[in-house]
């Protein structure tokens, strides 16, 4: 379909120009970043506008349009009820990690404290920057022109498979004797190593997709992004904290359900958002019951 075919031509845009852009731009550097953390920004810098384009010209170029569609204040009113949403929805799977022993906690005491302190302080901040860019891009831009073109099914489903797959796209360090005119394309090329194996990230990827599902749903439900939002960079804060506060027991027999990926996305996490995803549901269903009956 047309929408898909543009987010795909999109990102292999992306991809291309800050493959191109990056052997000038390293020797501008000056070794004050690495090749592969410069691809990287570039193909970020280069979606930008990339995504601006699409969102005209597939006819959502307004923030409204694309789920900005509150006053501010009841924008953070809404981000924050999120916000607190997300987190718990975040807690309870953290604290089955440890329950389990996939993850212990470290020593109480004032050193990890003051890293905790500094984790939730970095992932406030850096919570809200990835949730915002994140969820205008797949569910602002990319959900609501599929939402025009094709229903809520297809929709949701496959912008959570797009937003899964984008986590896995990413530009290897290189090797000294690779740095060149070509580093660029070279590192391109290997930008998509994490899929030669899908066996290797299939935990993480499904327990992304899901977490994708069930923010396209509740963006549907709630007709914007701010409490979208609100729950990503929930999510994001909880996931900082949980891993400054402990380690991964590597012999635990429990190891099965982290993933590689985050040491968090795995099959624990997939069949937790399952669980959140027939509560909501069945939440949905009792409260239009109850309109229904309030209607007769």
């Amino acid at each position: 379909m047309r929408t898909l075919l543009v987010f795909l031509l999109l990102l292999a845009a992306a991809l291309l120009l800050g493959a191109v852009a990056n052997y000038p731009m390293t020797v501008w550097l000056d070794g004050r970043a690495e090749p592969h953390q410069i691809s990287n920004t570039l193909a970020k810098l280069a979606a930008v506008p990339l995504v601006a384009l699409a969102a005209w010209y597939l006819g959502v170029g307004c923030w409204r349009a694309i789920g900005y569609n509150l006053p501010a204040a009841a924008f953070w009113r809404e981000l924050a009820w999120g916000w607190l949403a997300g987190v718990a929805m975040m807690v309870p799977l953290l604290g089955l990690l440890l329950l389990v022993g996939v993850r212990v906690l470290r020593p109480l005491d004032g050193e990890l404290w003051e890293t905790v302190l500094r984790a939730a302080l970095v992932g406030l901040v850096a919570g809200l920057i990835v949730a915002v860019v994140e969820e205008t891009f797949i569910r602002g831009v990319i959900y609501s022109s599929m939402r025009r073109e094709a229903g809520v099914l297809f929709s949701v489903v496959v912008s959570s498979l797009y937003f899964a797959g984008l986590h896995f796209i990413s530009p290897p360090p290189l090797a000294e004797s690779e740095y060149g005119v070509w580093q660029g394309l070279t590192m391109l090329a290997d930008s998509f190593t994490a899929f030669y194996a899908p066996w290797a990230i299939v935990d993480a990827f499904i327990a992304l997709t899901m977490a994708g599902v069930l923010l396209a749903l509740v963006r549907e439900v709630r007709g914007g992004l701010a409490f979208v939002i609100g729950m990503h960079a929930g999510w994001v804060v909880v996931i900082k904290v949980g891993k400054s506060a402990s380690d991964v027991d590597v012999h635990s027999p429990w190891l099965w359900g982290i993933g590689s990926y985050d040491e968090v996305s795995g099959w624990i996490s997939v069949l937790w958002v399952v669980l959140l995803l027939l509560g909501w549901w069945g939440w949905r269903r009792a409260e239009n019951r109850g309109q229904q009956r309030g209607v007769v």
